[in-house]
C-alpha cells in the first residue's frame, strides 16, 4: 500500500472553495500463468545412467526445485518408483503463483537377463569342473559384471565318484542380488 499517492488537481474557480485530499494506491501482485506448464511422469529400463523428470515449458520470474519424499533430487541410476515433487517459487515479490508443486513418477523398471549354466561332461574318476554360463535373454552392463558375481555351481551330488549317466540340473548359478536386475 502506498499513502496518499494519488492527488487531483484542478482549474481555480471563485465560486467554490475547494479542499483537496490524497488518496491511497494499492497495487496487487501480478499471477503468474501456469497453465502451460507440464511435468509428466517418465519411465525407462536400467541401462545405468542417470535419469531424472523436468518442468516443461516454465515461465519467467518462477524456479523450481525437484524433491523425493521432501529431499532434493537431481536424478537415479537404480530401478525403482520415484514420485517426484517440482517445488515452485517466485524469483520475483511482485508475482504469486496459483500452484505451488506438481508431482510426477519416474519409474526405473529392472534390466531382465537370464542366465544358463552351460552343461558338463565329466569322466569317471575325474573331478567335475564348470564350463561358464550364457546369457541366453538380456544383457549385462559392463559395470555391473563384477558386483553380480556370478559363479557358476555343481551340485554336490555330482563328485570323482557319480556313477555314469545323465544328471539333469545339477548345474546352477548363483550371484549377488542387484535391484537393478530381474
Amino acid at each position: 500500500n502506498y499513502e496518499n499517492v494519488v492527488s487531483i488537481t484542478y482549474t481555480n474557480n471563485d465560486n467554490y472553495d475547494v479542499t483537496l485530499e490524497k488518496a491511497s494506491c494499492k497495487v496487487g501482485h501480478q499471477i503468474i500463468d501456469m497453465s502451460q506448464v507440464t511435468f509428466d511422469d517418465k519411465t525407462f529400463t536400467y541401462d545405468g545412467t542417470l535419469h531424472s523428470l523436468a518442468v516443461e515449458n516454465l515461465p519467467a520470474n518462477v524456479k523450481v526445485e525437484y524433491l523425493v519424499d521432501g529431499i532434493e533430487f537431481t536424478g537415479t541410476k537404480n530401478s525403482g518408483t520415484y514420485i517426484v515433487t517440482a517445488k515452485f517459487t517466485v524469483t520475483n515479490d511482485n508475482y504469486v503463483l496459483p500452484i505451488d508443486s506438481l508431482n510426477a513418477t519416474l519409474q526405473i523398471n529392472k534390466r531382465s537377463i537370464t542366465l544358463k549354466p552351460n552343461d558338463i561332461e565329466v569322466v569317471y574318476g575325474d573331478t567335475p569342473k564348470t564350463n561358464g554360463y550364457q546369457i541366453t535373454s538380456g544383457e549385462i552392463l559392463s559395470n555391473d559384471l563384477e558386483s553380480l558375481n556370478i559363479k557358476v555351481v555343481i551340485d554336490s551330488t555330482i563328485t570323482n565318484e557319480t556313477s555314469v549317466g545323465n544328471y539333469e540340473n545339477v548345474v546352477s548359478i548363483t550371484y549377488t542380488n542387484n535391484d537393478n536386475y530381474d
